[in-house]
C-alpha cells in the first residue's frame, strides 16, 4: 500500500474554472455565462482532481517501478486502472484502489454541497479571505500526515485531503494570483509556518451587492441541479 499526498494541481491549458458541471441548455444558464461564445475548455472540482491524482500516481509509479525495472514505461494518458494494472500486474484487481481515488474526489466536490462547508470563507476562499483559507489548509496539513503515518486512519486522510484539495483549488479561482502574472503554483499555500502576504493590492477586490447575491445563488441553484 502507499498513499501520495497531493498538494500540486495540474489544470492544463484551461480557459475557465467552474465548481461543478452545468447544465449549459438550461436558458438560465445560458443567459448568464453564455456558453455559446465561450472559447476554450473549462474544468471543474472533479476532473481537476481526479486528473491530478492520475498524473501523481504515474509520476509516483515511474520514481518507484516495481521490481527496480529499469526499463518500465506507462504511457501520458493511460487511465488510473491502465496504471494500475502496469504497476500490480494484470490479474491484481483495481477496485479498491479505484474507490480509494474517488473517496479523494468526493470529498472535494462535497464541500461545496455540505452545509458545514460550502459558506465557510476559510474552506471556500470567498470575500478575500484568503488567510483563512491559510490557516485551515495549515492546521490540516498535520491532521493528513498523522491519520497516514501513525493512526492508519486512510478514510478519513482521504477525506481531509480531498477538502485541502478543494480549497486550494478555490485559493486560484477566487484569488487574483493568476492575473497577477504568476505563471507557477504558491509554493507556501497550505504549509504550515508560511502566510500569506502581498497577495493583492489595497483596493478591495470584492464589494457587497445584493443583486450580486441574487445571481450567484440562482447560478448556485442550478449548477447543484445539474450534477
Amino acid at each position: 500500500h502507499f498513499m501520495v499526498v497531493l498538494l500540486v494541481l495540474w489544470t492544463g491549458k484551461c480557459q475557465a474554472f467552474l465548481a461543478t458541471r452545468l447544465n449549459t441548455s438550461d436558458p438560465d444558464i445560458a443567459n448568464i455565462l453564455c456558453p455559446n461564445e465561450a472559447a476554450g475548455v473549462t474544468r471543474d472540482h472533479e476532473w481537476i482532481t481526479r486528473e491530478a491524482i492520475r498524473q501523481n500516481i504515474r509520476a509516483f509509479f515511474l520514481a518507484y517501478p516495481p521490481g527496480g525495472r529499469p526499463d518500465f514505461f506507462l504511457p501520458e494518458d493511460a487511465t488510473l486502472t491502465q496504471l494500475f494494472h502496469a504497476y500490480y500486474g494484470d490479474i491484481s484487481s483495481p477496485t479498491r484502489f479505484i474507490k480509494a481515488v474517488n473517496s479523494i474526489v468526493d470529498a472535494n466536490i462535497q464541500a461545496d454541497s455540505s452545509s458545514q462547508y460550502r459558506y465557510d470563507p476559510a474552506i471556500q476562499g470567498d470575500g478575500e479571505q484568503l488567510a483563512q483559507v491559510q490557516a485551515r489548509l495549515t492546521t490540516r496539513y498535520p491532521q493528513i500526515m498523522t491519520a497516514i503515518l501513525s493512526e492508519e486512519a486512510y478514510p478519513a486522510a482521504r477525506s481531509l485531503l480531498g477538502t485541502t484539495l478543494h480549497s486550494i483549488q478555490k485559493f486560484y479561482s477566487h484569488s487574483t494570483w493568476i492575473e497577477q502574472g504568476h505563471e507557477s503554483i504558491l509554493e507556501e499555500l497550505g504549509i504550515p509556518g508560511n502566510t500569506l502576504d502581498g497577495l493583492a493590492g489595497e483596493e478591495d477586490v470584492c464589494t457587497t451587492c445584493d443583486d450580486i447575491k441574487v445571481v450567484y445563488l440562482s447560478l448556485y441553484r442550478h449548477t447543484m441541479q445539474a450534477m
